[in-house]
């Protein structure tokens, strides 16, 4: 059994874009790679009204620029998942993440059951591929070149020009970015049994990052449902076609409340 008294404070942990006054579900946001909560707060409005939604702020980013980021993902499974400990109260909670933070939403699942701790009602992974597939391309990303790893992010096509182009906040987003290129090159699926919660998947139709058997091998990850959801767009299609993407998720939580 995990020693829950070491939860770290969850303030400082997760950013609330809403918090109804008689919530019935909490929403766990996990954002991408070098990604901050600002691009989730704007969800709110399009949740069910009784869904509270927190987001993830990891350290390296936000309020939290100056803190060392995470370098490993059993290193970011088990903080996130000792901040999440007093959140969860009795409601029923879902995680969503995209991209590095579907590989985070999952093993901090999977760090939650091994503690013995009510897992998730449902997940949502969106934007990469069954942790235990083989990586789509590099996974030494994370050692190259500044240069390389701008060439990365703007392949991605989820940055503005103008930060790329910014050398002043290169030089504060660069650790970070690299840092999380790191937890995700070096990860490493270990064999555990399925979880027992379902796994909804959100894919885009053009994501570079992902191949459509990549994501129905989610399904392999739990024993209960698994459903694939694809939505035109590339890797960055759950932001940029919000539109499409939102009253999907809205249903899902609609089914859990």
């Amino acid at each position: 059994m995990i020693d829950t008294s070491i939860a770290r404070p969850p303030v400082r942990w997760f950013l609330r874009g809403s918090s109804p006054s008689r919530a019935k579900l909490r929403l766990f946001c996990f954002p991408h790679a070098g990604g901050a909560p600002a691009a989730y707060l704007a969800w709110s409005p399009y949740l069910p009204s009784t869904v509270e939604l927190l987001i993830l702020q990891l350290p390296g980013r936000g309020s939290r620029i100056w803190e060392a980021p995470f370098t490993s993902m059993h290193q970011l499974a088990e903080a996130v998942g000792s901040a999440i400990l007093p959140l969860l109260g009795d409601s029923p909670y879902v995680l969503f993440g995209h991209s590095m933070g579907a590989l985070s939403a999952f093993e901090v699942a999977r760090w939650l059951r091994r503690g013995g701790l009510r897992i998730p009602a449902h997940i949502l992974v969106s934007g990469h591929q069954a942790p235990q597939c083989k990586p789509v391309r590099d996974t030494t990303l994370h050692l190259q070149s500044d240069s390389d790893l701008i060439a990365d992010v703007r392949r991605l096509n989820g940055t503005p020009e103008e930060i790329l182009e910014n050398s002043a906040l290169l030089e504060i987003m660069l650790p970070t970015l690299r840092a999380d290129y790191q937890v995700t090159k070096s990860y490493q699926c270990t064999a555990e049994q399925p979880l027992t919660c379902p796994i909804s998947v959100l894919g885009g139709l053009y994501d570079p990052e992902t191949s459509r058997e990549g994501l129905e091998a989610w399904a392999n990850q739990t024993t209960g449902s698994c459903r694939l959801h694809m939505f035109p767009g590339d890797h960055f299609f759950v932001l940029k076609q919000a539109t499409y993407v939102l009253p999907v998720i809205a249903r899902m939580l609609e089914e859990l409340i």
